[in-house]
């Protein structure tokens, strides 16, 4: 472990803006999303619902503000996700901050993870906060998750 925290900091040590968010790892996940033997039927199947690693709460006192005993993740640290066999697609979606349990998707993008890929997820993008230019009134945050099998067939949608 100790040499591939070594490998992903120094790539990660190329950033300039990921340095401040650089901590030793104190945690490895490893995640196998295999699809059942990856059968064409299952190929577009979900392996990972939507979710934020770090989630935030609002008080008066506090302003926006993150719980250490909500969170499992360590506050403004990175996520890397090393990428092993098929590829596979990960969703991001932008929602309005708000209370209340229905989060209002404003916008969805979505990332390829390739075999042997380090893709990093900065913790400013949980974080609630202005991303519009032409609305200064509402805050969004990224949620992720969603990952299934890239397919090869053409009655799945890639």
């Amino acid at each position: 472990m100790q040499s591939l925290q070594r490998q992903v900091h120094s790539k990660l040590k190329q950033h300039a803006y990921l340095v401040p968010f650089l901590k030793t790892f104190n945690h490895l996940q490893f995640s196998i999303n295999g699809n059942k033997g990856y059968h064409t039927s299952t190929c577009g199947m979900i392996q990972t619902g939507m979710h934020c690693d770090v989630t935030y709460s609002f008080s008066k006192d506090e302003g926006i503000h993150c719980s250490p005993s909500m969170n499992s993740q360590e506050v403004n640290t990175i996520v890397a996700i090393i990428t092993i066999g098929h590829p596979r697609v990960i969703t991001f979606e932008r929602v309005i901050w708000r209370e209340g349990p229905t989060d209002v998707v404003v916008e969805k993008k979505y990332f390829i993870l390739s075999h042997g890929s380090l893709f990093i997820l900065h913790p400013l993008d949980e974080r609630p906060a202005l991303r519009d230019k032409n609305d200064n009134t509402t805050l969004t945050y990224w949620k992720h998750g969603g990952v299934r099998m890239m397919c090869n067939n053409q009655t799945c949608d890639n």
